[in-house]
């Protein structure tokens, strides 16, 4: 049953590595394509399709994603379309957010995945801090926590907590008023979505040393550079371990100066960027959020430059 599609429709697309249906040890790419409005959204296909350049990829998007709009008739509804910021959607000359304009022969609104908006920031802040040098795919830093896992505790019983006690008597009077507002935050959300963003909250609770009950960390996954959330799992869990990981043999898990880096981290991440990423997912909140977020950048300034 295909249905009426709306009068004006929003798609979107994303494509994923899974299983094949034949045989679950072999993957191949497939791309889910949405179409719909506010009140109703249609799962139109997920067809698979070979692994492209980055040159070709968004060609290969736009035929696919066309093929699917004909097919249901609703291509002269598209008005907008949604995506995450990956290079192959977004890039200026071939990615796919320009190659469908031009098959469709119009201009659409872009409207971005608001959390991965967000992960240009905290890109951004992490190279900054030049936590990690290493030019693979994988955060290094992160492979070894991975990898020697069962050397640190498993549970929040002997986390590091956050302390203020470092700094100015001004910028301990901000930290105190940004890690209310946090909390506050935390606590007026009442359902997460997906597990990830759930076990982000909970870290933060700990780090702020405001969690009510223990907590059972999980194990490390995912560790690629693409994958921005493991930047802010693992950093908080590196924090929270401080204290078992310091008195294991350098190069363990952090070398040098990286504690006090992912420390740093850690801190901007729970009194800033926490704040607008569990605000930011609503586009029409779009504008609030991110000037209250430029507004709480500047005065971050005080504690961190």
């Amino acid at each position: 049953d295909q249905g009426i599609p709306p009068k004006l429709c929003t798609f979107h697309w994303d494509g994923k590595m899974i299983a094949t249906l034949e045989n679950h040890q072999v993957s191949e790419e497939r791309l889910a394509v949405i179409v719909g409005d506010a009140s109703e959204l249609k799962l139109l296909a997920v067809p698979s399709y070979k692994k492209a350049t980055d040159q070709m990829i968004g060609s290969v998007i736009a035929d696919l994603t066309m093929k699917q709009l004909m097919e249901w008739n609703c291509s002269d509804q598209i008005v907008n379309m949604t995506f995450d910021t990956t290079t192959s959607n977004t890039g200026h000359q071939s990615a796919a957010c320009i190659a469908i304009q031009d098959r469709l022969q119009r201009a659409l609104l872009w409207l971005g995945c608001r959390h991965h908006i967000g992960e240009v920031l905290l890109s951004n802040v992490f190279n900054a801090l030049r936590i990690e040098t290493s030019k693979s795919p994988d955060i290094t830093l992160f492979t070894r926590l991975r990898s020697n896992w069962d050397l640190l505790p498993h549970t929040s019983e002997q986390a590091a907590i956050f302390q203020s006690t470092d700094y100015s008597p001004e910028a301990q009077e901000l930290l105190a008023v940004m890690k209310a507002d946090t909390l506050a935050c935390i606590a007026g959300v009442s359902e997460f979505v997906r597990d990830d963003y759930c076990e982000f909250k909970d870290l933060s609770l700990v780090f702020l040393g405001a969690a009510d009950d223990e907590l059972h960390y999980r194990r490390p996954g995912a560790l690629h550079k693409a994958r921005w959330m493991a930047k802010l799992i693992y950093s908080l869990k590196i924090a929270l371990d401080e204290k078992v990981i310091e008195q294991l043999p350098s190069g363990t898990i952090t070398f040098g100066n990286q504690m006090t880096k992912i420390r740093e981290f850690s801190t901007f991440i729970t009194h800033v960027y926490c704040m607008w990423w569990l605000t930011c997912k609503n586009a029409v909140d779009a504008p609030w959020n991110d000037l209250q977020l430029f507004k709480r950048l500047l005065q971050y300034q005080l504690i961190c430059d």
